[in-house]
Parts: structure tokens; C-alpha cells; sequence
């Protein structure tokens, strides 16, 4: 009989007997678990787990252990020594590779690896990097790394790479031109110094890596399905309290856990770790399957793995676990309910049709949420819900100076498509530019039809450079489609981009006002063109050829 079938007969039990009273105790089961580093905010949501209760409610006992640079997570859950590890992008390498390991959750949605320069150095972009010397944690290119150089045209043979000291001091010092850094880390301790450093993010150029993935071996999946799911239930619950409690849980991290960060550097790392968990699309810890098979196709790309055989079977779904758990209960409660009278089956089919009118109001209330936020013809977002999403993007932004960026683009001459072809046809065009920027788009960008044959696009975390990159791909795929009207010619279409650069201090009103102008440039300067406004200083735009 499983762990939940046992703890629900104990309270039919408690609340049948009449006389006296029933008390159970249920033994703890002892589960290990690595961690990628030290005791940080990084790990925030398992000591909120524990001193929360979270585990415990589930009858776990959990030990946390601290990883360095010498100790492989993976080798030791694949032994059985841990039960559950956290893990980069790495993690479906290994997969790729034909280890069986299995995600059942992404604590981060985007990977905080990076790399920093100072701004001193003149490096600005990863074209920059050429010749150069770096310094990873391994020593090696990371996959995220390779793929962000290869998008720009990068000799990554002329880099130089040596293996970390951990000492951000040799960035400072000169000893090498770039670092491999941790978001929620160095970028505070070169603040700490008043130092300006620029950030290289392969999420700016198009490469999406989730991190920090939990992961346990196929074993224990298939022996212990209640165990994993149970224990994926309490982390993230663990993760939902730290990031809304994170002053108490920073104040845990420093008592119990012997933390040597200091207060604020705790506090830095939270603000940003909270960024990295959270988002306003999808639940902690959600992993879409279609976004590994991107990060899996870059690892082949970068010739790492040979092809996607072993892939299937990377990520977890605990649903599957929760609907077979859901038919035992189910089971054992009619088995006890058999014995009652008439009036609980009675109870037992109104509570049913209650829960399924309630079930069915919250399918309309999301609808209808749905629908007052979506563009009717495009299934985009509407202007009203993109206004909402980019004043928090620019709150975020002033909070972390992490950039972003605005794509504003519009049909090259619409009206006459219309006065041609007539506006069904205008609106089969709509749709299917709308549909050429979700192919697109990454995962975490914010797409939207701002008004007639006018869309905006917000890319989170984008410097200038990766926007113009993500501005020309969409160009030209936009230019590939086709467009077949009825008894009519095939014919095509073009559009314009305006692209800005978020800036501290500028009001979104003044952002948008900017990229506006640089689409107008676009417009004026023979169309078919991407057109950028560089800075408020110079007043300068650029328009790259048609």
C-alpha cells in the first residue's frame, strides 16, 4: 500500500473512531540530495522545504549536500549514493550521450552563465572576444558559448581559455578579457568596486538554455514514482515561499547554513535568482519539451552529441503519476465507502458535480482572461496586455540594469495589398506575419499587434546587437512566405523594423517614441530595411540594406 493511501486511511480511521484516539507515526525516509555549489540563494527553495515543514508533511527527511568543481552530481545520483541533483544545461548533453537521467522540474528558466568584460577592454559584443583570452569553469567552451559566437561569425579557435580561479580579481587586474560569471554573483562584487563591465548573454543572441534542472536517474522514476513526484511537489512549493519570503529565508541561508556570502550579497542574489525563476507565462518549474529539443539541437550543432535517439524520455511528467495515484485512491475509497449509506453516495455525486461546475467556471474565467488579452485575428497579445508586460520588463530593468529590447516592424505597403486583393486577403497577411514572428520568437519574448499591420516585440535581457540579429532573421523569413490569393497572382510581402535599445532614467513612452522613429527611417529610407536609434547622445539612427 503506497505512502498516500497508508496517511489517508490513518485519518478515515481518526475520524470514524468515536472512543479514544488514534496516533501514527510514520518514519522518515532519509533522501540526498547534490547541489551544483556551495549554500547560496541558489538553493533558496530546498531550505525553505525543510524549515517550512514541506518535506517533512511527506514523510522525507532531507539531506542537502554542498558541491564544488570536483564533485560530479551526476555520477553519484547515477550510483544511488543521491537520490535528486541539480543541474545545468549539461544535463541534457549527458542525456544526448545515453546517460539516464531525468528532469522532473527547471528551477531556472534562463541560465545565469555569462560572460563579463569590463567595459574598459572596448569588448562590447562576442565578435569582440576574437583573440582574446577567458576563463570558464571547466576550461573548456560551453555549449551556450559556442553557440552565441558561432551566431555572429566568431573564430572561437583564436580564443584562448583557461580554467577559472574563482577570483573575479583576475578580470579586474587584466589577467584575462573575459569571465565566466554567474549573474546573481560577480556582477556584485564588480558593482561592489564601482567598475563597469559589460555583459555577454547567449540569451541575448538567441540561444535559451534552461538551468539548474532537478534531476534523479530513470530507476527511481520507475521503482519510486510517488517518491519523485512527492518530492518535486514539496521543492517547489519550498521555491513558491522563498521568493515571496526571501528576507527570511536570507536570514536562514546566514544562521544555519554558514553561508560565507555576506547579507547583501545574499540579497543581490536573490533579486536576481527571484528574475530567473519566475515568470509571467508559466509556472515554477515548468519545462517545455520543444525548448529542450532547441537546447539539445544546439549541443548537436556544436558537434557535442551525435543526434536526438536517447532525448525522449529527458523530461518527467508528473501528471501521468498524479492521474495513476488519483485511480487508487479512487479505488480504495469506494472500497470503503460501499459499507456507508445511501446518503454519502449522494454526498459523493454532489461533491463530483460540484467540482465539475467549479472546474468548468475556471475554464471560462481563463478563457475570458485569455480572450481580453489576446489579439482576436493573430492570437498575439493585444497593445493593452503588452503595455502591462513591458512596464513590468522596464521596472525589472531599472531594478537589475539588465537591458532589453523593442522590435517594432509594419508591412511595407498594406493599403494597396488591401485595395488589390481585398482586406480578407489583407487579413490572411496579418496572420501569417503574425505566425512568421512566433517561429521566430524565443520563448520568452513578448509579441504583440499594436494596431493595423503593425506589430512590437519585447526581447527580455537583449543587448542592441542581438535585437538587429533577431530583427534580420525575422526580415527574411517574413520575405520567404507566400501569400496565394484566389484567381490571383502568388505574391509576397516586406516589412520595416524600428529597434531600440532600453536606456536607465527614459520614460517607456520616450522608448517607444524612439523606436517609432527608427521605424520611420525605415519607411522613408526605401523600405524593407531595419533601422536602429543608438542613443539619446548622438541622436544617431542606422539602417541596415534592404
Amino acid at each position: 500500500m503506497s505512502l498516500t493511501t497508508t496517511r489517508f486511511f490513518t485519518y478515515l480511521s481518526a475520524m470514524i473512531c468515536s472512543a479514544g484516539s488514534v496516533e501514527t507515526v510514520v518514519a522518515q525516509e532519509t533522501i540526498n540530495v547534490g547541489l551544483r555549489w556551495v549554500h547560496q540563494f541558489q538553493f533558496a527553495g530546498y531550505y525553505a522545504a525543510i524549515d517550512q515543514g514541506y518535506y517533512a508533511e511527506k514523510g522525507f527527511h532531507v539531506n542537502l549536500v554542498q558541491g564544488s568543481p570536483n564533485h560530479d552530481v551526476s555520477d553519484e545520483v547515477l550510483a544511488g549514493t543521491l537520490d535528486f541533483g541539480i543541474a545545468n544545461g549539461e544535463l541534457v548533453l549527458q542525456r544526448l550521450r545515453g546517460e539516464p537521467l531525468v528532469a522532473i522540474a527547471a528551477t531556472f528558466q534562463y541560465s545565469p552563465s555569462v560572460l563579463v568584460s569590463l567595459s574598459s577592454s572596448g569588448i562590447r559584443s562576442p565578435k569582440d572576444l576574437e583573440g582574446k583570452t577567458i576563463m570558464t569553469v571547466s576550461g573548456e567552451m560551453y555549449p551556450s558559448y559556442l553557440s552565441m559566437l558561432s551566431s555572429v561569425g566568431v573564430d572561437v579557435s583564436s580564443i584562448r581559455i583557461q580554467k577559472t580561479s574563482f577570483d573575479i580579481q583576475d578580470l579586474v587586474n587584466g589577467r584575462v578579457d573575459a569571465f565566466n560569471a554567474y549573474l546573481p554573483n560577480e556582477p556584485y562584487l564588480l558593482k561592489k568596486q564601482n567598475i563597469d563591465f559589460t555583459v555577454l548573454n547567449p540569451r541575448a543572441y538567441g540561444v535559451d538554455f534552461y538551468s539548474d534542472f532537478i534531476f534523479t536517474r530513470e530507476s527511481l522514476v520507475e521503482e519510486n514514482p510517488e517518491l519523485v513526484d512527492e518530492f518535486r511537489e514539496a521543492t517547489l512549493r519550498g521555491w513558491r515561499y522563498a521568493l515571496d519570503n526571501p528576507e527570511e529565508i536570507i536570514q536562514l541561508i546566514k544562521a544555519k547554513y554558514n553561508s560565507e556570502k555576506s547579507l547583501d550579497e545574499l540579497r543581490y542574489e536573490a533579486l536576481a535568482i527571484s528574475n530567473l525563476v519566475r515568470s509571467n507565462l508559466v509556472d515554477i518549474g515548468y519545462i517545455n519539451e520543444t525548448r529542450v529539443e532547441k537546447m539539445a539541437s544546439i549541443l548537436i550543432q556544436e558537434n557535442l552529441a551525435h543526434d536526438l535517439y536517447h532525448l525522449d524520455g529527458l523530461v518527467y511528467r508528473a501528471e501521468k503519476e498524479q492521474i495513476a495515484d488519483a485511480k487508487k485512491q479512487v479505488f480504495w475509497l469506494s472500497f470503503v465507502l460501499i459499507s456507508l449509506t445511501g446518503v454519502c453516495t449522494i454526498l459523493i455525486l454532489l461533491m463530483r458535480r460540484l467540482k465539475q461546475e467549479m472546474i468548468g467556471r475556471r475554464k471560462v474565467e481563463k478563457q475570458l482572461r485569455h480572450l481580453a488579452s489576446v489579439d482576436p485575428l493573430t492570437s498575439l497579445y493585444n497593445r493593452r496586455m503588452f503595455a502591462s508586460l513591458l512596464e513590468k520588463a522596464t521596472n525589472s530593468a531599472n531594478r537589475t540594469h539588465t537591458p532589453y529590447c523593442l522590435v517594432i516592424l509594419d508591412i511595407d505597403l498594406f493599403k494597396g495589398i488591401n485595395d488589390q486583393y481585398g482586406h480578407s486577403t489583407g487579413d490572411r497577411v496579418i496572420m501569417g506575419v503574425a505566425d512568421t514572428i512566433r517561429t521566430v520568437a524565443r520563448g520568452c519574448d513578448v509579441c504583440a499587434r499594436f494596431g493595423g499591420e503593425e506589430f512590437i516585440i519585447l526581447l527580455p535581457d537583449t543587448k542592441l546587437d542581438g535585437a538587429k540579429i533577431f530583427a534580420s532573421r525575422l526580415k527574411d523569413h517574413v520575405g520567404m512566405k507566400t501569400f496565394h490569393p484566389e484567381d490571383e497572382n502568388v505574391f509576397s510581402v516586406t516589412c520595416s523594423f524600428g529597434v531600440v535599445e532600453w536606456e536607465l532614467g527614459i520614460s517607456i513612452d520616450e522608448l517607444i517614441s524612439r523606436a517609432d522613429d527608427a521605424l520611420y527611417e525605415a519607411k522613408r529610407s526605401g523600405r524593407n530595411r531595419i533601422c536602429t536609434h543608438i542613443s539619446e547622445k548622438s541622436k544617431k539612427k542606422t539602417c541596415a540594406e534592404a
